[in-house]
């Protein structure tokens, strides 16, 4: 690996369009740069009201928003929905011991299809979990 590059939020806004999914640690590789340095350039995008996205496969684009107006108020739903989740993770963060510690009991307690259908809303949650930490470090100065 050579020197690090410089790199632009426009520069990093063109290679997750042009990609259409993409990684923040991609994204770092190809920009020669530290992930951290991506964080900023996103930030600065999100606060200029680009509509990049996370989902649990990367970062994308969101192309159906019209004008900067429409672009504000959906970035300001997501900042209070990421807020709003962010808070309840929080709040979830102290029954995991006890989550685990239940597993043999829950093993007895329900059936396969009951234990199926919990451990697919885990998976759900985990998901959600993963994606408002993805998104808080969007808002990390």
């Amino acid at each position: 690996m050579g020197a690090p590059m410089k790199v632009t939020p426009t520069e990093v806004y063109d290679e997750i369009k042009s990609n259409g999914k993409i990684t923040k640690d991609e994204l770092a590789k190809i920009f020669n740069v530290c992930p951290d340095t991506i964080s900023k350039k996103l930030r600065l995008l999100r606060k200029d009201g680009s509509p990049v996205l996370f989902d649990e496969e990367g970062l994308f684009i969101l192309n159906k928003i019209k004008n900067k107006t429409e672009a504000e108020m959906y970035s300001k739903y997501l900042n209070w929905l990421i807020k709003t989740m962010y808070g309840i993770s929080i709040c979830g963060e102290p029954t995991k011991p006890l989550i685990i510690q239940s597993r043999e009991y829950l093993k007895k307690a329900f059936t396969k299809d009951e234990l199926k259908y919990l451990g697919n809303m885990a998976m759900s949650i985990s998901k959600i979990a993963a994606y408002v930490e993805m998104e808080r470090e969007m808002f990390e100065e």
